[in-house]
């Protein structure tokens, strides 16, 4: 499946990429660091699309971390 990033963000060494993937909207974060592999986590595919902005609303003002 492919993964269309729709709007990212960077706080430092962490990116948070707003995603839609197959019909299901999804957040991705991904920390990196000195140390080794790049650190990603992602919600779940089961949100919806308005959780999903809501969450995103948060991040892009600062408000999640």
């Amino acid at each position: 499946m492919r993964t269309r990033i729709r709007e990212h963000v960077t706080r430092g060494a962490v990116e948070y990429e707003h995603c839609i993937e197959g019909g299901s909207y999804l957040i991705r974060r991904t920390e990196r660091n000195d140390v080794g592999k790049p650190v990603v986590m992602e919600t779940g595919r089961g949100m919806t699309r308005i959780a999903v902005l809501d969450l995103w609303k948060l991040i892009a003002v600062g408000d999640v971390g």
